[in-house]
């Protein structure tokens, strides 16, 4: 697995696992680099977890879903 370097951003697209059926919907057919949590948390729910999905296998996230309290 290769180090990211300070200045390398890493392509990733964004989920939502609902709480209920735990249903896994992706957000955006748009690749991020970064994001703005506040446009993606509007459409979450408590209890949903929001999941980063790295577009390039070189690439692991370990912590890659974030649970909306």
């Amino acid at each position: 697995m290769s180090q990211c370097r300070k200045q390398e951003k890493i392509k990733f697209k964004v989920g939502i696992r609902g709480s209920r059926s735990e249903t896994l919907m992706l957000l955006s057919e748009k690749t991020y680099t970064k994001v703005n949590i506040q446009s993606i948390l509007k459409e979450c729910k408590k209890g949903d977890h929001i999941v980063l999905i790295t577009l390039e296998r070189e690439w692991a996230l370990p912590h890659s879903e974030i649970l909306v309290e």
